[in-house]
């Protein structure tokens, strides 16, 4: 039977209209050769071979009825798993489960298709050559389809079982409790936003934090980190993922602010809270929780790579759709049985029983280039429990855990070996009954101006107490202290000391020494005591020149304050208009205003790189002692495109060769 054409509905404005107006299946036989059409009709015991005889032998319930009763046990079975799928099931899986269809295209000549039709049929191919199931296409590729018209007619089946089936395991006698993974996430994500907040946190072009970033973020966790062994965010996971959460939940958003030397070369923006996130902090835990979970599966983050090691070569497979990968395994890992240990390598072959596709959804294993560390290609479907079992166990052991949504047993060589889902997990991936709040213990306000915050402090407390604090120490009873230069950097963000106040009263349980609370307040009234701001200036040459345009009022000066005979203190919105009037009066103008906001452009940047080049460049040749270090000019280079730097090195070549031209002579001459 040769292959039809695929009908795809998104294509069917290319079909005459006479085919548009007949029934699915009238069209699908029509496609159909001559030669197709006449073993369809011998196998329907039709009349004859036309579309029009065939088509009232296939939609008559009683003929249907008797060839779903003389199909083989595995056809019935191809047929029943088709029909599972709502009528649609990927080419690659149909072939994979019951064989495929002996087609004269994929045989390299004549002679190999007849010798191969020597052979029984499959179960695939004989639906096909039935008529019972046609090729077509939809958003997962190549798929076998049950004609509409048929659907009604054949048995109804329900939907595949896609519980996991799994038995209890032992108790753990190792285990990393969901509690601890939780609040270890929820602190990081806390040192996130207060980074962000105070400006401190700088995303590059893909999105990633840069390395300073990452470095700023390690000294506020702690002393445990090995900085130097990250290099990059992907070198640690779980700030990676944690900064993936909270950007897209809308908690964080990255700005471009002001150009400097790295942020122009590197497209570098700043982190900034949103105004979502304080109201994200004040909410419930499973609230909270949930946010970020639908923030990891909607990400563009390629799991493969940063959880399991894994490299694309030639980049990621288009038909790798990560947010249905993350919706399909969750959907899986929900019916996890409530309560109970389960064998993770358990769990993984349940999958694999029940869903392997749950990945690449079309089926194929033949098309991605996916290598491990060791540089193996590991994208067949003899490598599955290497690719799809090793993300299974990933996702378990990182995002699930550390969202507090799993609980993790381990070996005694350290290795995760069961699992179960903690009440939180029910809740969100089940549907099952809230757990109830965890309580927040409150801070505490010592007379000695010091806050302690136990681990188990709200995240809104400790967010808000680091904006209006210095930390001191950290670990489970972290120490900050409220000073005079943190009050008053928190007001110059908008905080009053009567927020800081109304703060720590609300969250120490009203339990703020007097003399703290009269201080922060004494310390908040000297808040202006002195205020810097930006003027225009407007000088004269001498005091005469200065008084006819105070005169002249056409240029309407009432506003201005006089700070000395020749200088006039000019409001900043009214420079501009200013320079205007006094061209138009005939005053000669000299405009040396900059706008210290302005951002440095491509010729600014390249000016400062040629400069620092060319100084270095001339202090060597003539021998004179250099401010600027080879490794600041290093840094430098690093910061700007390889071309840039390449043309600053020539330029100062061509700049020192000139001076050595124009010396030269002059030498020559005394």
């Amino acid at each position: 039977m040769t292959r039809p054409r695929a009908v795809c509905p998104k294509k069917e404005y290319h079909m005459p209209r006479d085919l548009r107006a007949k029934p699915e299946l009238h069209r699908l036989l029509e496609l159909l050769s001559p030669v197709d059409r006449r073993v369809m009709a011998q196998l329907w015991a039709a009349p004859s071979a036309a579309p029009e005889a065939l088509l009232d032998v296939m939609r008559d319930s009683q003929r249907v009825r008797n060839i779903w009763e003389r199909l083989m046990p595995s056809e019935q079975a191809a047929l029943t798993r088709v029909l599972q799928e709502q009528g649609a099931l990927p080419v690659a899986v149909m072939h994979r489960e019951y064989g495929a269809v002996r087609e004269p295209g994929s045989f390299e000549h004549p002679r190999a298709y007849l010798q191969a039709l020597q052979g029984p049929a499959t179960a695939t191919e004989r639906l096909y050559n039935l008529g019972l199931i046609f090729r077509s296409h939809d958003e997962r590729g190549a798929i076998y389809r049950i004609p509409n018209d048929l659907l009604p007619l054949l048995p109804a089946v329900p939907p595949r079982d896609r519980r996991l089936r799994l038995h209890a395991a032992a108790e753990p006698g190792l285990r990393n409790r969901s509690a601890a993974g939780l609040r270890e996430l929820e602190d990081l994500l806390v040192v996130l936003l207060t980074l962000a907040n105070a400006g401190q946190l700088k995303a590059l072009e893909d999105g990633a934090l840069n390395k300073a970033s990452l470095v700023r973020v390690a000294k506020q966790l702690g002393d445990h980190i090995d900085v130097g062994a990250i290099r990059r965010e992907q070198d640690w996971p779980f700030v990676a993922l944690a900064r993936v959460m909270l950007v897209e939940a809308g908690l964080l958003r990255r700005t471009v602010g002001s150009a400097t030397l790295g942020s122009a070369a590197r497209g570098e923006g700043d982190l900034r809270p949103t105004a979502q996130s304080i109201d994200w902090l004040r909410a419930p835990q499973g609230e909270r929780v949930r946010r970020l979970l639908n923030g990891w599966c909607g990400s563009t983050s390629d799991d493969l790579t940063l959880l399991c090691g894994l490299r694309w070569k030639g980049g990621a497979s288009y038909t790798l759709n990560r947010t249905a990968t993350r919706r399909n395994l969750l959907a899986l890992l929900a019916t996890l049985p409530e309560g109970d240990w389960v064998s993770l390598h358990e769990i993984i072959g349940e999958i694999y029983r029940v869903e392997p596709d749950f990945q690449r959804r079309d089926g194929r294993y033949d098309t991605w280039l996916l290598y491990n560390s060791a540089d193996q290609l590991v994208s067949g479907w003899a490598d599955w429990e290497l690719v799809e079992g090793r993300l299974i166990a990933e996702v378990l052991c990182g995002p699930l855990q550390w969202l507090g949504l799993v609980e993790v047993g381990h070996g005694t060589d350290d290795q995760p070996v069961t699992v179960r889902l903690t009440p939180l997990g029910t809740h969100i991936l089940a549907d099952g009954p809230a757990p109830p709040e965890p309580p927040a213990t409150p801070l505490v306000v010592q007379s000695t101006f010091e806050v302690l915050c136990p681990l188990s402090a709200s995240m809104y407390a400790k967010f808000q107490l680091g904006r209006v604090a210095e930390p001191r120490q950290r670990g489970p009873l972290a120490t900050y202290v409220l000073t005079r230069p943190a009050l008053l950097e928190a007001i110059q963000r908008g905080i009053s000391a009567s927020d800081v106040l109304r703060f720590l009263q609300e969250h120490s349980g009203d339990a703020v020494p007097p003399a703290v609370a009269y201080t922060l307040l004494e310390w908040g009234g000297q808040a202006e005591q002195i205020r810097l701001e930006h003027a225009v200036l407007l000088h004269a040459a001498d005091p005469v020149v200065l008084a006819q345009v105070r005169a002249a009022r056409v240029l309407d000066l009432a506003d201005a304050e006089q700070l000395s005979p020749t200088v006039l203190r000019v409001p900043s919105g009214a420079a501009d208009e200013l320079a205007e009037r006094l061209r138009r009066a005939g005053f000669g103008l000299r405009d040396d205003r900059i706008d210290p906001q302005h951002p440095l452009d491509e010729r600014d940047i390249k000016a400062v790189v040629l400069a620092a080049f060319a100084y270095v460049r001339t202090c060597t040749e003539l021998d004179l002692p250099c401010e600027l270090t080879p490794a600041a000019l290093q840094r430098l280079a690093d910061l700007v495109p390889p071309r840039w730097a390449d043309a600053a090195r020539q330029a100062a070549t061509a700049f020192v060769k000139q001076i050595e031209d124009r010396a030269g002579p002059q030498a020559d001459d005394k």
